[in-house]
């Protein structure tokens, strides 16, 4: 994996902001992104904090992916939206 990996998971962040691509759809490419990037140890040659803002997106994807108390996905996809364009912001003021 290389920065351009990086990029590509940030277009999908973009995608996801930009309602492009479904909060279903998201989770499930950001989260197999994420591992990729991980296991091949990509997010340790990123700025730390575009790394820690994309540590937060898995957990936010990983705590909607599997919620607790029985509520959809569906459910959490405006707060999702709202935390990964927050995040977004995040990252475009760092890179």
């Amino acid at each position: 994996m290389s920065g351009d990996d990086v990029t590509q998971v940030i277009e999908l962040i973009r995608r996801f902001v930009q309602h492009r691509i479904s909060a279903e759809e998201f989770v499930s490419a950001y989260m197999e992104a994420w591992k990729r990037l991980r296991d091949a140890h990509a997010l340790e040659k990123v700025n730390p904090y575009v790394r820690r803002a994309l540590n937060v997106l898995f957990e936010a994807a990983d705590s909607v992916e599997d919620p607790i108390g029985g509520r959809s996905l569906s459910s959490h996809a405006g707060e999702l939206h709202v935390r990964v364009a927050t995040v977004l912001s995040v990252i475009d003021n760092v890179s």
